[in-house]
């Protein structure tokens, strides 16, 4: 993706994300519009790491939902 810069696509694509586990419980607020990180790297990376998803119908920005998202945040600790 041209709009995202370079370190993130460096980071993303890096092997260690996928070698080692992350040793705590990992939540994940995607986008289901997000048009900078790829759907497919983020899926990937929570079934490895076994983590919970929330999926929200929003963009990369959060943009329709930035008010909610303190509240979306704390159903993950509920």
């Amino acid at each position: 993706n041209p709009s995202m810069p370079s370190n993130v696509i460096r980071d993303i694509q890096s092997s260690g994300l996928f070698e080692k586990r992350i040793p705590c419980d990992v939540y994940i607020v995607m986008s289901t519009r997000d048009e900078l990180i790829p759907r497919e790297w983020v899926l990937r990376f929570a079934m490895f790491q076994e983590a919970t998803v929330k999926f929200i119908e929003d963009d990369h920005k959060i943009s329709k939902n930035l008010d909610r998202l303190p509240n979306i945040i704390l159903t993950f600790l509920n």
